[in-house]
């Protein structure tokens, strides 16, 4: 009735919790059919596989995602919201487009060649603070392109050869414990972000803005700064190792024992 819309890999042991599941996905797809979860409005989509998606104007609310892979996956207009949780989920392949994430939590998610524009994610909700949580994200070949992040926490994140471009971090951004190996940033805004025991490798930061920016015990390996303009940043305790600044300019700084590392 509905066709090959979606191709969900399952057992012959399905359950009926199984069966409605899959039916709800492929309704998904149907033009003019809206998905309606009764009683607790909780839907629980565990060990799915999705392949070839495509989700436009979707939105899914109190969802559980539990081990997730979907593969060459489009989310258009997407909204993910009221406390969405992604638990160890791989997306491959994926492209995320005019996606808005709100009220999420991201735990353990590796994100492999993944494409995300004009993404928000902003204002999530985690326990008794309102914040994006991404724990133990891996960003592989990963394109972040028009992104917002607004009161986002990255804790023990790694970018592979990714690529922001006018990106914004702003309103109190952490990043705690993250890797960040052979970026490039583009146009980003750097707004009250704090930068804790981050390990910048082969990163090339272009037209940079940071009003006012705090790195604290942040360790810079073969960092190229282009054109990078800083202003009102607090540089606290930061080693700087073969890094090549060209064009850089510096307001209203205060290096606080920058000075001994430097005589060193």
């Amino acid at each position: 009735m509905f066709g090959p819309l979606l191709e969900v890999q399952m057992s012959k042991k399905c359950t009926p919790l199984w069966r409605k599941i899959h039916f709800e996905i492929k309704m998904l797809k149907t033009p003019g059919v809206r998905i309606a979860f009764r009683g607790s409005n909780v839907a629980l989509l565990h060990y799915i596989t999705l392949h070839s998606a495509t989700l436009h104007s979707a939105t899914l609310h109190y969802t559980t995602l539990h081990y997730l892979p979907p593969h060459f996956t489009t989310l258009h207009s997407t909204t993910l919201q009221l406390q969405l949780q992604l638990h160890p989920t791989t997306l491959h392949y994926t492209t995320s487009h005019y996606t808005t994430l709100q009220y999420t939590t991201l735990h353990y998610l590796p994100l492999h060649f993944t494409t995300v524009h004009h993404t928000t994610l902003h204002y999530t909700k985690k326990y008794n603070y309102t914040t994006t949580q991404l724990h133990s994200t891996t960003l592989h070949y990963t394109k972040l392109h028009y992104t917002k992040l607004h009161s986002t926490t990255l804790h023990y994140a790694t970018l592979h050869n990714t690529t922001t471009k006018t990106t914004q971090l702003h309103n109190y951004t952490p990043l705690n414990y993250s890797t960040l190996h052979y970026i490039t940033l583009h146009y980003t805004p750097l707004h009250y972000t704090t930068l804790h025991y981050l390990p910048l490798h082969f990163t090339t930061l272009h037209y940079m803005t940071t009003t006012p920016t705090k790195l604290h015990s942040t360790t810079l390996h073969y960092t190229k700064l282009h054109y990078t303009t800083q202003h009102y940043t607090t540089l606290h305790y930061i080693p700087l190792h073969s890094t090549t600044l060209h064009y850089i300019t510096l307001h209203c700084i205060t290096p606080n024992d920058i000075a001994p590392q430097i005589e060193r």
